[in-house]
């Protein structure tokens, strides 16, 4: 089963042009935002699982959470590298939705509390694009909340309980509505976070460059003219539900 939901997937451009001195040696370079085409870059689906007694319905992109962007903070109006785009800056976050559905027995009654959790993972599209945002993340540009490997969400594993149980992992979000009626049915809410890498000392690079010190200047510069080449990346989100042990 698989799902598509458009969406603008946007990074910040290096403004070349846009130069202006305030120094005798010194160059300010603002970063402009630039949105990236309207084309299907993130896909949600589901593995194919034996054990039918689990299943993920619905599995979309959030409606209200469905674009990020790497770019200067909107604040940010100080120093070598500013915010000048319109779109309000720095968002790190998107997210997804789903139903984890329990199997019903013969008789119309739900079966047994078997829910251990869901495994996601990403499948980023080997092109060019796709390439440069691994490479964004193994040059420690950026931190990325999800993995090429299998990572089980933060659970909350019982389909039964109140509604409303949110938990949190390492740049993870989760909330479970239960439907606590029929006792058959979770709704998943999940905000993924990226972050920003070691290279920039985990901060914007608005924030990193000084411009008491221009090699934090090159530095950031550096990782957004190589975030550039992301623009556009593709990736699909496997969701995988799991049995408890």
């Amino acid at each position: 089963m698989k799902i598509k939901h458009n969406k603008i997937l946007t990074y910040s451009m290096l403004g070349l042009a846009a130069v202006s001195l305030v120094g005798v040696a010194f160059s300010s370079w603002l970063v402009q935002e630039t949105q990236g085409a309207k084309v299907e870059n993130i896909t949600v689906s589901v593995a194919d699982v034996q054990d039918k007694s689990l299943i993920i319905t619905e599995a979309k992109v959030d409606e209200y959470n469905k674009t990020f962007l790497f770019d200067a903070k909107e604040d940010d109006t100080t120093g070598p590298i500013i915010y000048t785009g319109e779109t309000g800056g720095e968002d790190l976050n998107f997210g997804i939705t789903f139903k984890v559905e329990k199997a019903l027995n013969a008789n119309g009654t739900a079966a047994a509390d078997n829910f251990g959790g869901v495994y996601v993972k990403w499948e980023v599209t080997d092109d060019d694009a796709g390439r440069a945002l691994k490479n964004a993340i193994t040059n420690n540009y950026i931190v990325s909340p999800l993995s090429d490997s299998n990572v089980a969400l933060p659970s909350f594993t019982n389909i039964g309980a109140d509604s409303g149980t949110t938990v949190s992992g390492t740049n993870v979000q989760v909330t479970y509505d239960a439907d606590t009626v029929t006792k058959t049915t979770l709704t998943v809410s999940v905000t993924f976070s990226f972050a920003w890498g070691s290279k920039t000392g985990s901060q914007n690079p608005g924030e990193y460059a000084t411009t008491d010190d221009p090699a934090t200047t090159q530095t950031a510069l550096q990782v957004l003219i190589d975030l550039q080449a992301a623009n556009n990346a593709k990736f699909n989100i496997v969701l995988t539900p799991f049995l408890k042990a």
